[in-house]
């Protein structure tokens, strides 16, 4: 997807919009890739003479596994889009600004709009808020089918802590 300056040096900006393809990805899913669908992009871009603010919102399908219970998740993500490209040398504000810089009037979004797909994808991802999870002893989903397995596994570098707190019940 292209974004062509001249056309956004108009009064009015341009549009850009299209649709992005994401790398090849895995086949299947897996608990830490998610599967990223095509992006539909739809932008608005006006410039001037040396910078150029292009923004607007992308969709995209996203499906993953819950991190907590393993289940598919099938989610429409809405992104927005924000980046504004500087022509020349930039300045200190601009560099920390975080502006992007180009030398070409032809400038290839792909890459930006790929970056901001997988930054709004969530790190870990769970099918709902309350979501109780696998059981570690059994293996059974919680949500579904609650299990009487005692899950209550000390971690071994609280033992001596624990140790004392039995010596002071058998104290008092």
């Amino acid at each position: 997807m292209l974004l062509h300056w001249f056309q956004a040096e108009a009064p009015q900006g341009c549009e850009i919009a299209g649709t992005v393809g994401m790398p090849d990805q895995p086949s299947g899913l897996t608990p830490s890739i998610p599967v990223v669908g095509e992006v539909t992009v739809c932008l608005h871009a006006v410039a001037n003479r040396r910078e150029c603010e292009c923004s607007g919102e992308m969709t995209t399908n996203v499906d993953y596994l819950c991190a907590r219970c393993l289940c598919e998740i099938h989610k429409r993500l809405e992104i927005p889009f924000h980046e504004v490209l500087v022509r020349g040398t930039l300045s200190e504000a601009e560099v920390q600004a975080d502006v992007i810089q180009v030398t070409e009037d032809e400038i290839d979004l792909d890459p930006y709009v790929r970056q901001a797909v997988y930054l709004a994808i969530p790190f870990t991802a769970v099918c709902k808020e309350d979501c109780v999870g696998l059981c570690p002893q059994c293996g059974r989903d919680r949500n579904l089918d609650p299990c009487d397995c005692q899950v209550d596994v000390l971690d071994p570098r609280l033992e001596a802590l624990a140790a004392l707190l039995v010596k002071n019940d058998e104290a008092e």
